[in-house]
């Protein structure tokens, strides 16, 4: 009898060993930092625009349904958004009028679901959804120009400029065939200037990842796939987030 009941134990276990966890490794806290590489891409981005270097931090939480897959859900910062070298010059008579940007500056606050597949040996695969709120918005240079009304005519010098936009958004006007702007004002600003009001706040993505770990040190990179423009005041321009993220952390046992 003795015999029988260790062998039906013995057999149990055998079964249920992949769904048995230790209590304290069930559930688990992972605070993180790292950097993003991201930029703007889509159709009605610049050729100008190139990858921007980024902070990224914050905290996951995983719950472990067997020792192979485990959902964590977590809160991060992003910095994202490109950098670019525009540089708009344009002459008023005795005026000069210039336009430039070193970067376009993206905050957002992240919430990711992940389903994270745990195949063996310290590797993690980690796919989801992801949704966020742009924060702030930023473009940056030594200096900062924009449109305005200006009351004369702007001459502006031979050459390929691309397509203009007003602060808010909305595209100012063509010039003429002989390089003529009818309603430009100059302004000339060092520093950054505030173009949250330009961007869609909402944010959604599916991150898709690998995370290695040994000894509960964490490192983790995942592309993001963004699923929503980001421009909210040209509803024609489909530009769109592309990042990508390195991070480190520690997994706290609870």
């Amino acid at each position: 009898m003795k015999k029988t009941l260790l062998f039906i134990m013995a057999l149990a276990g055998t079964f249920l060993s992949p769904v048995i966890i230790n209590a304290q490794e069930r559930l688990s806290i992972t605070p993180r930092v790292g950097f993003n590489l991201s930029s703007i891409g889509g159709e009605g981005s610049l050729d100008a625009y190139s990858t921007r270097l980024g902070f990224t931090g914050g905290v996951d939480a995983e719950y472990r349904f067997i020792p192979q897959l485990g959902v964590s859900l977590g809160v991060a910062y992003s910095q994202q958004g490109c950098n670019t070298n525009e540089v708009w010059n344009y002459k008023d008579f005795d005026k000069d009028i210039s336009w430039r940007i070193k970067s376009h500056q993206l905050h957002y606050l992240k919430v990711p679901l992940m389903l994270n597949f745990h195949v063996g040996k310290g590797f993690t695969l980690k796919t989801g959804a992801e949704v966020g709120y742009l924060l702030a918005a930023r473009d940056k240079g030594p200096e900062y120009g924009y449109w305005g009304i200006w009351r004369g005519v702007t001459t502006v010098p031979p050459g390929d400029y691309g397509t203009m936009y007003y602060p808010d958004g909305s595209k100012a006007p063509e010039p003429s065939p002989n390089g003529l702007y009818g309603d430009v004002q100059e302004f000339n600003e060092k520093g950054s200037k505030d173009m949250i009001d330009a961007y869609h706040r909402f944010y959604c993505a599916i991150p898709i990842g690998l995370s290695y770990e040994y000894r509960h040190f964490m490192v983790d990179a995942r592309f993001h796939f963004n699923l929503v423009k980001i421009v909210r005041a040209q509803p024609d321009n489909l530009m769109d987030n592309r990042c990508f993220s390195i991070t480190v952390g520690y997994r706290f046992n609870l």
